[in-house]
């Protein structure tokens, strides 16, 4: 069955909504990235990383003990945005380009390096780029 045609903007709100089901409290993360593919989410979420305590809140038992948890749940969204990262850009490969526009894709040097580390941003980008130039043909 051949894939149905979409423009580009539906195509990444159909990824933001795919990607927003695998996701529970990271989906903000990718919803900003999906509006604005100048937005890394790695560096979001860096933001949400819990400070050092000072020296004298290291003193407090309950100050460490929720620094702590913080901390915890700050590594847990890190390797859940990692995981996620990997399967969007299997998604976004896989299920939603076609076999042309991956190969025009892959004529990219960066190509391999990029989708292995999870750089579904750059791949949007790239596939937007790649698309014009489609149309223009």
């Amino acid at each position: 069955m051949p894939k149905k045609k979409v423009t580009v903007e539906v195509f990444c709100d159909t990824m933001y909504n795919k990607v927003s089901s695998l996701i529970d409290p990271g989906g903000s993360i990718f919803q900003k990235t999906f509006r604005d593919l100048e937005v890394d989410p790695q560096q979001t979420l860096m933001k949400q990383m819990p400070k050092d305590l000072s020296d004298e809140k290291k003193q407090s038992d309950n100050a460490v003990k929720r620094n702590d948890l913080l901390m915890k749940k700050f590594v847990e969204k890190e390797i859940r945005l990692s995981d996620n990262r990997t399967v969007l850009c299997s998604i976004i490969l896989v299920g939603q380009c076609t076999k042309a526009l991956i190969t025009q894709l892959k004529t990219n040097k960066e190509f391999n390096a990029k989708v292995e580390s999870g750089d579904f941003v750059w791949l949007l980008k790239t596939i937007t780029a790649v698309s014009s130039l489609f149309f223009l043909i």
